[in-house]
């Protein structure tokens, strides 16, 4: 969240992470254009140091939003490219700066910024999700070079399916992976040209588990022409190509 400051500065509350040695950072963090404006940001720093910013960029759908340091000298994070095992060890970073150490659960991502027995990170946790840092690279690159996501549309209105759902007690193959459920395909959609139907249960897109509506977002919004999607309907896997064009 922002908390005014002194007239003309706002201050960002929030675990970031640096991504390269040009001062970006992306924060797990919804923050709108309109209420920053031109006003420069203040931000913490992990040593306690504080420096300014300038806002880069937000997407509400992944609730990702990049501001570039003016002054630093932190190492840019190593991103790890998936998801922690089960049952390894974590370190959990939180906003107010904390940290500890927890055994990983995909059931139960604990809130904060996730970082791997190698060092990597492996993305943000928050309300029993997880929205992978290698899901969050493709709309960062893109806030930055444009100041916004021109995403892909697949054209579907979808709901998460929570560990407890009726639909994972009733398909013993659906069991705890990750899954979207479609509501609804829209007319003329890529999904519908695609042969996606109400029902259908996304498990992955291009390869990458889905199963929060950010990283739905994440992984959708950057693919460009014929994307495979790993669907179960029914009790039966199914594998259908859709042709994703950004708008």
């Amino acid at each position: 969240h922002t908390r005014p400051l002194p007239p003309g500065k706002l201050v960002l509350v929030a675990t970031g992470l640096l991504i390269d040695h040009d001062g970006y950072v992306v924060v797990p963090l919804y923050v709108d254009r309109q209420t920053v404006g031109d006003s420069p940001l203040m931000v913490r720093m992990g040593d306690g140091k504080l420096t300014t910013a300038r806002f880069v960029g937000s997407d509400p759908m992944t609730k990702l939003t990049v501001i570039q340091l003016d002054n630093h000298n932190g190492t840019p994070a190593t991103i790890s490219r998936g998801r922690p095992e089960e049952g390894s060890l974590t370190l959990v970073m939180s906003a107010d700066g904390g940290a500890r150490l927890v055994v990983w659960t995909s059931q139960h991502p604990e809130p904060g910024l996730i970082v791997t027995p190698d060092g990597s990170v492996a993305g943000f946790g928050f309300n029993d999700r997880l929205l992978t840092a290698a899901a969050c690279m493709p709309i960062v690159q893109q806030i930055i070079a444009t100041g916004q996501v021109h995403r892909a549309v697949l054209g579907v209105w979808v709901r998460e399916v929570p560990k407890d759902d009726a639909l994972r007690q009733n398909s013993p193959v659906l069991g705890t992976k990750p899954a979207i459920c479609i509501v609804n395909v829209e007319a003329n959609s890529a999904a519908q040209a695609g042969g996606l139907r109400p029902g259908d249960l996304i498990l992955a897109v291009g390869g990458e588990p889905v199963g929060e509506t950010e990283t739905f977002a994440a992984v959708t919004a950057t693919r460009s022409g014929k994307t495979d999607l790993q669907v179960l309907r029914d009790s039966a896997m199914l594998t259908l190509s859709v042709d994703l064009q950004p708008r």
